[in-house]
């Protein structure tokens, strides 16, 4: 099991890394879209569309990253009002749903993902794009969000926390 948890931390981190670097790659296509734009009168139709890609690769590639971090958006307003123990089995309950909804998305992206593919489907934009290879980082963030709600749900029955807060039950 070790084994499995370490070379899913380093596809985690390297996917961390393909997210950075896209968001870098947003940021400098996007500036040359605005220079060519207003100083030179020259626009590319290209643009949009590779930004398009990139947003939602970046997206679901740096998710479980985020979520292995607990960076995620929470809205905690009952919980911070409930006692240790119940608020640990709040974030269980939370981490299995978040679980099973990952899995559904991957079942079903994987689906469309291997549809595009076998008929051939193309994103008719700019660049002419196979459909599947556009949407693959959908399964694959979906499937690694998964896994990674699984270990955060056997960490906090496991009792492994984070910081001085009872974020386990072990530790409460």
């Amino acid at each position: 099991m070790e084994l499995f948890l370490r070379w899913f931390d380093r596809v985690v981190n390297f996917l961390a890394v393909v997210a950075s670097l896209l968001l870098i790659l947003i940021v400098l296509i996007i500036t040359y879209q605005v220079v060519g734009r207003y100083f030179f009168n020259i626009s590319q139709v290209w643009v949009n569309c590779l930004v398009e890609f990139s947003l939602l690769w970046l997206t679901f590639f740096g998710a479980a990253f985020v979520l292995r971090q607990e960076k995620h958006i929470e809205v905690d307003l009952l919980v911070s009002h409930l006692r240790p123990r119940p608020a640990v089995w709040s974030k269980i309950v939370t981490s299995l749903a978040g679980g099973c909804v990952c899995v559904i998305l991957t079942y079903y992206s994987g689906l469309v993902v291997w549809e595009n593919y076998h008929r051939g489907i193309t994103v008719m934009k700019a660049m002419e794009t196979p459909k599947f290879l556009v949407l693959m980082p959908i399964m694959i963030g979906s499937l690694l969000l998964a896994i990674q709600f699984l270990i955060r749900t056997m960490n906090l029955i496991k009792g492994r926390s984070r910081g001085n807060r009872p974020e386990a039950l072990s530790d409460i």
